[in-house]
């Protein structure tokens, strides 16, 4: 095959990868989007009213980009739609794909990348999260962004427009109760290629400019601070009275379970009290952690840990933060297990096709059932459920 006719099989495997994700995520996201629940939730029509208008956003700029998404939807001539009023969350969700993508190519490869792609868009968690009005799914793109940026960051540190990419996104974060905890950590794990980055932002006016826009959107946000200084314990993302040892404990131990054992009780969100992995996808996070565990030294290793780790922390403080922040990096080390188990079988039989084929043939069958399991979980058992019924149908 010539070179170019390569290049345009390369170039349309892509185009085609590319049309094919977006159509199964519209699908995914849209599907009965304004009759499956079919009202408003109280936790919906809170985080409405929060952004009705702008002085109300300006009042109190926190969740500010989920909210700006919000009041623009205000401007729709169909506004009092339930499809329109969740549809920032799905726009959101839709760019949370996109980074987890971009993630798992530069960190796994092409072929983990798609089979991350599949088990991401029909895992229940990302279901509910990226179809409800909710503070939920900011969390979810807000820790993707931070990992994306890392990467786009250590790839192209040498490129002036990285580090005003890297900035604005920061800048945007900012304003998500405790994500500061999270972009101070990430200044420790990205020190080095931003500091390249800052030698390459020449001539002086491009320094200038990125610290007067630096110093813009602090300032933003130092300003909401002192008309409202009750907003600063969730901003930091803790609670406004810290409970007794044994309770964070406690929650400790909910937000480890909740991933394997028990998830919250929350009808509005969840089926039940099911964990939040299936069984399958508990076994690849082993493996996953069994392969970071064999490349500690790695920085995207520690990382990752680090950003569990404080994730951990403050959901089990009982503050703002909840479980959306930790479950794409789970699900990281998850494609992570999975390209592990894999790389070990290809290894163990190199040139034999049979053996090769079968591995494969069985990976396939055992994620179509995840993924059939995660699509029955949210599109059939969820909203049959008494409970959900009971929450979407009695909201006031």
């Amino acid at each position: 095959m010539k070179k170019s006719q390569l290049l345009l099989w390369v170039s349309w495997r892509r185009l085609s990868f590319i049309v094919a994700a977006l159509a199964s995520a519209l699908l995914a996201l849209l599907l009965h989007l304004g009759s499956l629940a079919p009202s408003l939730s109280p936790t919906e029509k809170a985080t409405l009213a929060s952004s009705s208008t702008i002085h109300t956003i300006l009042v109190n700029p926190l969740q500010g980009p989920l909210k700006l998404l919000d009041w623009l939807v205000t401007f729709s001539p169909h506004t009092h739609g339930l499809l329109f009023d969740r549809l920032p969350s799905v726009v959101l969700a839709l760019v949370s794909l996109a980074l987890f993508i971009y993630v798992l190519r530069h960190w796994y490869g092409p072929r983990s990348m798609v089979i991350g792609f599949v088990i991401m868009v029909t895992s229940a968690w990302f279901l509910h999260v990226g179809r409800f009005v909710g503070v939920d799914i900011e969390y979810f793109a807000g820790i993707l962004s931070l990992l994306a940026i890392h990467v786009g960051l250590y790839d192209h540190d040498k490129r002036r427009f990285m580090i005003y990419i890297w900035l604005l996104t920061n800048l945007i974060l900012l304003f998500i109760p405790g994500f500061i905890w999270f972009i101070l950590l990430s200044l420790v794990w990205q020190r080095a290629e931003l500091l390249v980055a800052w030698h390459k932002l020449s001539p002086l006016v491009n320094r200038v400019g990125w610290l007067i826009l630096a110093a813009i959107g602090v300032g933003a946000l130092i300003w909401s601070f002192v008309r409202t200084p009750h907003l600063i314990m969730t901003w930091l993302g803790l609670p406004q009275h810290f409970a007794a040892w044994t309770t964070v404990l406690r929650q400790l131990a909910d937000t480890l379970g909740a991933f394997v054992y028990h998830a919250p009780q929350n009808s509005q969100l969840w089926l039940g009290r099911l964990p939040i992995l299936n069984i399958f996808l508990i076994v690849m996070l082993l493996a996953g952690l069994v392969f970071y565990a064999k490349h500690w030294q790695a920085i995207r290793t520690r990382m990752i840990a680090s950003y569990c780790l404080l994730g951990v922390i403050l959901v089990s403080l009982g503050g703002p933060v909840n479980l959306s922040v930790i479950v794409p990096v789970v699900y990281l080390v998850i494609v992570a297990g999975i390209a592990y188990i894999l790389h070990f079988w290809l290894s163990v039989y190199p040139r034999n096709p049979l053996a090769r084929g079968f591995g494969f043939a069985l990976l396939s069958a055992v994620i179509a059932v995840s993924c059939f399991y995660g699509l029955q979980q949210y599109f059939v058992a969820w909203p049959n459920n008494p409970q959900t019924i009971a929450v979407y149908r009695d909201s006031p």
